[in-house]
């Protein structure tokens, strides 16, 4: 039987949540997220976004989200499993209002970056502002998907915007 420890619990809103774990013996770490759908807030939005370096399995625990996946929307629940997202796959997130999700992601190859990753983008305990943001993205292998349709632009425009940023955001954490 595989034992899951948790790493850390990331707190970056009031109504959200994340528990970075790893399998006990293993190199496969995963992200629980939970937002509680308490009325009057925003459900979670993560914007459309891809990754170069790795794939993304995103399972529904808990209530339902809707997952767009270049362009085409699902909304994913308990029942209908794990939607595997491939690398360089724009993809984004949404709650819907007044309801409770909670959802997993693992991503392939495993180890600890992912984790990392957000501990990095939420290290200041809230979502972060621009510059946090693009300099944990070019640390973290994702790129923000601009309007103009071209994954050549979103990676120049994290690297100049990571680039810069790397002079006066917060640095990136040594360890969780």
């Amino acid at each position: 039987m595989t034992t899951t420890r948790r790493l850390k619990t990331l707190r970056p809103a009031k109504d959200f949540e994340m528990d970075l774990l790893v399998e006990q013996d293993s190199e496969n770490y995963s992200a629980v997220a939970r937002f509680d759908g308490t009325m009057g807030t925003e459900p979670f939005f993560v914007p459309p976004h891809w990754h170069k370096h790795h794939d993304e399995y995103i399972t529904v625990l808990e209530g339902r989200m809707t997952v767009t996946l270049d362009g085409r929307e699902t909304v994913l629940t308990p029942e209908a499993g794990s939607i595997f997202i491939p690398r360089r796959t724009v993809h984004s997130f949404r709650g819907f209002h007044g309801e409770k999700t909670v959802f997993e992601e693992r991503n392939q190859p495993a180890g600890i970056y992912k984790a990392l990753f957000f501990n990095d983008v939420f290290q200041m305990g809230k979502s972060p502002n621009f510059w946090l943001a693009v300099r944990s993205a070019i640390d973290g292998d994702l790129y923000a998907h601009l309007p103009l349709g071209s994954k050549l632009l979103d990676e120049l425009f994290i690297i100049v915007f990571g680039t810069v940023a790397r002079l006066f955001a917060p640095a990136k954490p040594k360890a969780l």
